[in-house]
């Protein structure tokens, strides 16, 4: 049949509409086939972490079976950890690591887990994390100036023993910088110094708790002359020239709330009362 005839030009046509069709059909069809999820998928891996204190904990998880797995490597700022043993009764389809990291230091980390696959796939993830240094105590506080903190019936105290008295004034910043955020009247007294009989001498910054303070309270509303209101680390004193028995109503209850004695003192002719621990 010639293909110029009508016949033939309509027969052409159809098979060019069927052949159309068909390669339509096919790409479809492998289009479906690339989208359909399959063990050929990208592995995925994830990592996060809570810190408590000084320490963090690490949850990291990947989409392979622990079979699945070469190697994992993970790292803390750039040292090598180790991942450790996967949790056990993990999922067929992923695998799971927690890992512990304690006695931190204060500041931001990184922490990142990296996978190889049997099948050469990769896999990674990372978390940043930070460790808040604790509150500065005044044990802590006087550590770090290399004094030895001790309790007061008062307050407390943080000595240090010099070589020079020019040594313990040009420390004398430091020690109060250290200090008096974590004096609890807000402002330590310092330095009270005596020589040390095997050289050098001995330095002290004095805190007074707030409760020390209600005692000049006392002592000025009884009328005490301010003159002779004094707060020691082991003793506190006032001298009230008349009507002492008003001092002593005054005086004595706030010292016995705080475990102490009080005393009846006599300094140059003036009656006064002190409080002392018992």
């Amino acid at each position: 049949m010639s293909t110029s005839s009508p016949r033939a030009r309509q027969l052409l046509a159809a098979a060019a509409t069927i052949s159309i069709a068909w390669g339509g059909m096919l790409g479809l069809a492998s289009a479906a086939d690339a989208a359909r999820p399959g063990t050929d998928a990208k592995p995925v891996a994830t990592a996060s972490a809570s810190v408590t204190e000084d320490t963090a904990l690490i949850q990291v998880s990947v989409s392979r079976a622990v079979k699945q797995i070469h190697t994992a490597v993970c790292t803390l700022d750039g040292t090598d950890i180790g991942c450790g043993t996967p949790v056990a009764g993990g999922s067929k389809k992923s695998a799971t690591y927690s890992i512990s990291l304690t006695q931190l230091t204060p500041g931001d980390h990184q922490f990142t887990a990296a996978f190889t696959l049997t099948d050469g796939g990769r896999a990674s993830a990372s978390a940043s994390f930070t460790v808040v240094p604790p509150p500065a105590t005044p044990q802590s506080a006087c550590a770090s100036v290399g004094g030895t903190y001790a309790p007061q019936f008062t307050g407390w105290e943080c000595h240090k023993h010099f070589d020079t008295s020019a040594d313990m004034f040009a420390a004398s910043a430091a020690f109060t910088g250290a200090l008096n955020p974590v004096c609890e009247s807000g402002r330590v007294r310092g330095w009270y110094s005596a020589p040390d009989p095997a050289g050098g001498r001995e330095g002290w910054n004095i805190c007074d708790y707030p409760a020390s303070h209600s005692f000049v309270r006392v002592c000025v509303a009884a009328g005490a002359y301010t003159d002779y209101i004094n707060i020691w680390p082991q003793q506190v004193s006032c001298i009230l020239p008349t009507a002492v028995e008003d001092l002593t109503y005054k005086f004595e209850p706030s010292c016995t709330q705080l475990g102490g004695v009080v005393s009846r003192e006599v300094w140059s002719g003036e009656a006064g009362y002190s409080c002392a621990p018992a």
